[in-house]
């Protein structure tokens, strides 16, 4: 959970949260670590793989129209502006 909640840059407690939704609506769910019993291995579920699929694809189709509307070149600089941004919160 700590590796994950690191990557989202969010507390442990919000990711923990979102993980047990998550395991709840059966898009995740929770193993065992074979080597170290205190750790815990979380997996997608092909419910869970679908519905990324499918938010993905609305993702990306999301970026285009707004591509279509600011340009190659000011969604470029969106881009970096964002990945600066996620930079600094982490």
């Amino acid at each position: 959970m700590g590796h994950l909640a690191d990557a989202l840059a969010l507390g442990l407690p919000t990711v923990s949260k979102l993980v047990d939704r998550m395991v709840n609506e059966a898009l995740l769910y929770r193993v065992p670590d074979p080597d170290d019993r205190r750790r815990v291995r979380i997996f997608i579920s092909e419910k869970g793989k679908a519905l990324l699929a499918t938010q993905s694809e609305l993702v990306r189709e999301y970026e285009t129209r707004v591509e279509g509307d600011m340009g190659s070149e000011e969604m470029r600089r969106l881009r970096e502006m964002i990945e600066q941004l996620i930079e600094r919160i982490k």
